[in-house]
């Protein structure tokens, strides 16, 4: 089924909250079939960031929760079907793997168990050359410690 584009934009006022900057930029377009890809434009741009940090906040949680937690940990299939999830929640707001992937790697890494990151490793030993797997290993540590000492300074 497929709505017009006007449609959208008045479910799109209905549904904005009253008071929030969200609702400021909905109201700042005036209500037509035209305007309804600008004012998602202008509401995905400014919201990005903080789309972003709240992605990347839930999964550094599972991420936690997975590697303190024996017992309450998720088995191998939940523990990627919520990455993936969160994944591809960050290639829907233009964060593509080759974004994240040096300041994600090392995270996700460290709650996978331990035989599936050496199964892993492996496996792109015997698929490609072992100088590359370690140069992009090398890569994605110094991006992590880069990363933690920004952040320590904060």
């Amino acid at each position: 089924m497929d709505i017009p584009d006007e449609d959208k934009f008045q479910y799109l006022i209905q549904v904005t909250l009253k008071g929030l900057r969200a609702q400021e930029v909905v109201d700042s377009f005036p209500p037509t079939a035209a305007n309804y890809s600008k004012v998602i434009d202008s509401l995905k741009s400014m919201f990005r960031q903080e789309l972003l940090l709240t992605y990347v906040r839930e999964l550094l949680v599972l991420v936690v929760k997975n590697t303190t937690s024996m017992k309450g940990g998720l088995n191998t299939l939940q523990l990627y079907d919520k990455l993936e999830s969160y994944f591809r929640a960050l290639e829907s707001i233009g964060m593509t793997a080759d974004k994240y992937t040096a300041m994600l790697f090392p995270l996700v890494e460290s709650c996978i168990p331990e035989e599936h990151v050496k199964s892993f490793f492996l496996l792109l030993i015997k698929r490609y050359n072992l100088y590359k797997v370690l140069a992009l290993m090398l890569r994605v540590y110094i991006l992590e410690f880069i990363l933690l000492s920004c952040l320590k300074e904060t």
